[in-house]
């Protein structure tokens, strides 16, 4: 394996990344910064993204169909919903703290964050009608695990 390209990111704490190959791109956490970076993987061009709200964040998980990143936010915890063509936050809900990881399924619409509160679960329900409406249920906040010593 080789090294093809660097791609200089002006952060000190780069955490959770998704790919976009699709829409060729690569959103990736900076931490310290609280922001998204968004590579082109093709002209490898750097946009920030900085969303309200948004503080030390590390998941990230991608809707492509609908438009959607969902960004784990740290003290306090929560869920910023962003829409991925700008950014922009379209809701934030309560989340475990200290998030750590983030899944999607969607074919079943849920999300999933863990963090060092638990874990949190949400159903995504969009209003197929108007795509501007979105709207996000907790459908069973901090969902509680057991520590071993």
């Amino acid at each position: 394996m080789i090294v093809v390209d660097t791609i200089p990111i002006s952060a000190t704490i780069m955490k959770g990344m998704i790919l976009d190959a699709v829409g060729h791109r690569l959103l990736v956490s900076l931490r310290d910064k609280s922001q998204i970076a968004v590579v082109d993987t093709i002209t490898k061009h750097v946009t920030l993204w900085s969303p309200s709200g948004v503080h030390e964040n590390v998941p990230l998980a991608l809707d492509r169909a609908d438009h959607l990143v969902f960004v784990g936010s740290r003290h306090p915890g929560r869920l910023q919903v962003l829409d991925s063509r700008d950014g922009r936050v379209l809701t934030s809900l309560p989340c475990t703290e200290t998030s750590d990881s983030m899944s999607y399924d969607g074919k079943a619409r849920l999300l999933y964050v863990s963090g060092d509160g638990g874990m949190s679960r949400y159903r995504v329900d969009l209003d197929r009608a108007d795509q501007h409406r979105r709207r996000f249920s907790t459908v069973s906040d901090y969902l509680r695990g057991t520590r071993s010593a």
